[in-house]
């Protein structure tokens, strides 16, 4: 092999149509999805707020793993969040890598503020400390955030009902 391979290979595209129909799915707006317990709830949140800054910030899963507090702010209408790395830029040197997150009231189940929110609210954080560590600061803290969005996306995925059509191939962790 030649290291040669197709452009759409590893790669999973969803729909505007695909994401709505799946966030609505993930926020219990289905009944295929409700959440009966509170881990179903708690991976439903953490399953929303994780795509819908994925979707919102054109987000590799890496990039949504390392987002921290302090790379969050507001400003006017907008949460601006600041990516210290990307693919692109893997020193940092270009720190000005600002991406902005806008509420859509119209569409709450969409919303990736108030996906955010409620995810932030029913979450238990770790007391800030003199000794924090970096992974204290983290909106998703945990150690491997990235294989907990795959588990929960299967989840998903499995319950799916057909008429779901995400317009693409269902895989995991979809980049």
């Amino acid at each position: 092999s030649k290291g040669i391979m197709s452009i759409t290979e590893s790669k999973a595209v969803i729909s505007d149509t695909g994401y709505i129909d799946l966030m609505k799915f993930i926020g219990g707006y289905s009944e295929n999805f409700l959440p009966k317990t509170n881990q179903e709830f708690a991976s439903a949140t953490f399953g929303a707020a994780w795509l819908s800054l994925q979707w919102n910030l054109v987000s590799r899963n890496a990039s949504v793993e390392a987002i921290h507090l302090e790379h969050m702010r507001y400003s006017g209408d907008c949460l601006q969040i600041r990516f210290a790395k990307s693919k692109g830029d893997q020193t940092g040197e270009g720190l000005g890598n600002t991406k902005h997150v806008y509420a859509n009231p119209i569409q709450p189940e969409i919303c990736c503020i108030l996906s955010m929110a409620l995810y932030f609210l029913s979450t238990p954080r770790r007391v800030p400390t003199q000794q924090q560590s970096p992974n204290d600061t983290k909106f998703f803290q945990g150690s491997n955030q990235k294989a907990r969005w795959a588990e929960v996306l299967h989840r998903i995925l499995g319950c799916l009902p057909d008429a779901v059509d995400l317009g693409c191939a269902k895989q995991d962790g979809m980049s």
